[in-house]
């Protein structure tokens, strides 16, 4: 498959380089809008981290207004209500510090600050359907607190209209942050719950087009195991001791590498993220608890298409011979198994939820040929009803 990566983002990687942010962020311009959430606010959980970064930004002598609005699947008018900031403010650079509701939020006010109209109005909602262009963007900079979603090397940035219940992306090369200071130091007061979640959100972007197609890539496919195996050895390891340097490192590294585009080259669809965008546009849930969720029903209904390769995977990754035994027996030791269930809310209708969910998936990333039954891309082609079957088993 032909291909074209460009990845023109700084890496500034290693425990303690948050300390050298102001050495780093000098030279990129004396006014910088700084994007976070609330708990690194005034009175948050984290409000030392924001107040050592602004004392370093102070150091260097630059002028800093604080957006620390975003929250979990940030939506379109928080996102529209930081445009109006940064507008007003024009910054030279957006420095994004948290995670990646954080960081997509960052991308977007870059664009937005100098481009106008609403995120909306950018994003992929279809085939048909309208996206504004655009080429230009302010640089951003990422100091990501969670290993996670690799927004830090992305062109990537995903937000949630909450009135229509939809989830869409914002893509373009002008988003790929300019630079990331990644310092695993910062995700040791991460929680478990939130660490499962972010390993993951990174497993699944390697494996979903490892599993969506047959077509031989053996450098991608040795590249997607080692991230997996990295992912799988140290997650415990960081469960068990929250501020293990070497755990947290690894994490961080195999988070940071995962959505950057290393992996191109290989033919296959993303089903899992079609449907988990659908399932959380409907909940609000974790993007990664989505993820978890649907990983290993995912693999179970490919493992009739390609057993051989699901198998070997087990048994390279965790010394298993099959699903049950391998990934699936991992998952439920950790307490990283997701149901249904734990994501909807009391009383919400799993029936309802579930349908609305394929439809946005369909919707947004299906494939429409005459006179067939619309699908979505994979070695097995996942129709509406394979795909609710999937979600309620």
């Amino acid at each position: 498959m032909n291909f074209e990566w460009k990845l023109p983002t700084k890496f500034e990687f290693g425990a303690g380089r948050f300390a050298t942010a102001h050495k780093l962020l000098r030279g990129l311009g004396k006014r910088a809008l700084l994007v976070t959430s609330n708990s690194f606010g005034k009175g948050g959980s984290n409000a030392a981290v924001l107040d050592e970064l602004l004392a370093q930004l102070k150091r260097i002598g630059t002028e800093v207004w604080v957006f620390d609005e975003v929250e979990p699947n940030p939506s379109t008018t928080t996102v529209d209500r930081g445009a109006v900031l940064a507008r007003e403010f024009r910054p030279r650079y957006v420095l994004a510090l948290g995670g990646g509701s954080v960081m997509d939020t960052a991308k977007c006010l870059a664009l937005l600050a100098v481009n106008e109209g609403e995120i909306y109005e950018y994003t992929y909602r279809g085939p048909g359907k309208p996206m504004k262009p655009f080429n230009h963007a302010l640089p951003v900079v990422c100091i990501p607190t969670v290993a996670a979603t690799g927004s830090e090397a992305s062109l990537y940035a995903v937000v949630r209209n909450t009135r229509e219940r939809r989830k869409t992306t914002v893509f373009g090369e002008a988003l790929i942050p300019t630079l990331a200071i990644i310092d695993p130091e910062l995700t040791y007061t991460v929680g478990a719950r939130q660490t499962i979640d972010g390993a993951f959100d990174m497993i699944t972007h390697v494996m979903e087009s490892y599993l969506s197609t047959a077509v031989p890539a053996p450098i991608q496919d040795r590249l997607t195991e080692a991230f997996v195996e990295t992912v799988v050895t140290h997650l415990p390891r960081a469960l068990a001791k929250p501020n293990d340097e070497l755990a947290r490192s690894q994490l961080s590294w195999c988070g940071a590498l995962a959505l950057s585009g290393i992996l191109r080259g290989r033919r296959g669809g993303w089903p899992i993220h079609a449907l988990e965008h659908g399932l959380s546009a409907q909940t609000g849930s974790a993007h990664g608890r989505g993820l978890a969720l649907l990983l290993p029903r995912m693999m179970a209904f490919d493992s009739s298409t390609i057993p051989e390769k699901i198998n070997a995977f087990n048994l390279r990754i965790f010394d298993k011979p099959d699903m049950e035994s391998g990934l699936v027996a991992y998952m439920k030791n950790l307490g990283a198994w997701t149901t249904l269930g734990d994501l909807l809310a009391p009383g919400a209708d799993a029936q309802e939820i579930v349908t609305a969910a394929v439809g946005h998936a369909l919707e947004v990333e299906g494939i429409w040929k005459t006179g067939q039954e619309p699908y979505l891309d994979n070695i097995r082609p996942l129709r509406a009803q394979d795909a609710r079957d999937l979600l309620l088993a």
